[in-house]
């Protein structure tokens, strides 16, 4: 074979090679036939996903989650931890999403099913990119039909109908891990809530088996508004979720609200009352060996952070005086007991 052959052949062969890696890069990228997977190898390659994005139409910024230190966190609120649930649902559904059909592939239709990209101006879709060392993933989440969705691929024409629906959060909230404390009420003995300006209320149980908490001290002459329920209170630890998160600020307290456990714990939450909302900072202390470990998990966990809540929560952290008694005039109007029994509750006649 002469050397022009084989130069010619060598030349062949190295278009061959660049070929299927082009198709292979391709197929990270672009979904397959009809009938098949979204996204054919997505599944065997999740592990490499590092870095996930998130576009919404309108956002000043995209969500950005990264992998970190073992987990995933929020680039977005300073790396807060990831709600891995929300994440990992996200991820399965685009692994394991069918095509059901081919839809169209004339942009001037993108509208009617949602799939303008959200960076353009008439931005509608929802687009998720997924990278990793030597891989990368994107798509464009439009318009639900029924259970399914419709869908394409970040500079391609064509569009499909998958038969799942990636369930995108619409807040920020949903990606992060909300959990700020969970604790039953039925562990709490004693809460105290302290005013910056030194006004205090007291709630506490003698113990365990009393189910309904005292309000101590209340002024002299005053009632409680039939109401009002100090065990509210005493419930804010179970479930307290955050709407946002922020690394801490030197925003004045409010508010310091401490919950003494009747193992001796205790957690003060400091309120801070914005303009953007009531956020709040978590600490932990002990009085004893037994509860040390427990007080060590909460601030490991959460200092360094302030947490938004909702405005029920943040309503019972900062309970005044004024907000759980009658009004005074109320009060003096009522009749005693013994003209109560006197009268008979009658007018006089």
């Amino acid at each position: 074979m002469s050397s022009s052959s084989l130069r010619n052949l060598g030349i062949l062969a190295l278009l061959l090679v660049g070929a299927v890696v082009v198709m292979e890069m391709r197929s990270t990228r672009q979904p397959t036939s009809t009938g098949g997977l979204l996204f054919g190898d997505l599944k065997a390659r999740l592990g490499e996903v590092d870095t996930v994005t998130i576009t919404r139409a309108g956002d000043e910024v995209p969500t950005v989650l990264v992998a970190m230190d073992g987990r995933w966190r929020v680039s977005n609120r300073g790396n807060y931890p990831a709600d891995p649930g929300t994440l990992r649902k996200v991820l399965l559904t685009m692994a394991d999403a069918q095509i059901i059909e081919a839809k169209t592939a004339d942009p001037k239709h993108y509208g009617t099913l949602e799939l303008n990209d959200p960076t353009s101006e008439a931005g509608q879709a929802v687009r998720v990119d997924l990278a990793g060392p030597e891989l990368e993933y994107g798509l464009l989440i439009g318009k639900r039909q029924g259970e399914y969705r419709y869908v394409r691929t970040p500079g391609e024409a064509q569009t499909w109908l998958i038969d799942t629906d990636p369930a995108i959060p619409d807040e920020m909230r949903g990606w992060l891990a909300r959990t700020i404390v969970d604790m039953d009420a039925a562990d709490i003995e004693r809460i105290s809530i302290r005013h910056a300006d030194g006004e205090e209320i007291t709630t506490d149980r003698a113990s365990r088996e009393q189910s309904d908490f005292d309000v101590l001290d209340i002024p002299e002459g005053r009632a409680l508004r039939p109401s009002f329920v100090a065990n509210g209170i005493g419930n804010v630890l179970t479930g307290l979720e955050l709407e946002d998160v922020r690394p801490e600020t030197a925003d004045p307290v409010s508010v310091t609200t401490e919950f003494e456990t009747f193992d001796g714990l205790t957690i003060a939450i400091r309120s801070m009352i914005t303009e953007d909302g009531s956020w709040i900072a978590v600490h932990a202390t002990s009085e004893d060996e037994a509860s040390n470990d427990a007080a060590g998990v909460i601030n490991t966990r959460l200092q360094g952070w302030q947490y938004r809540v909702g405005d029920f929560q943040a309503g019972q952290l900062t309970q005044r005086w004024g907000d759980i008694l009658e009004l005074e005039d109320t009060v003096d109007k009522q009749p005693s007991s013994s003209e109560t029994e006197a009268g008979g509750g009658k007018p006089d006649g």
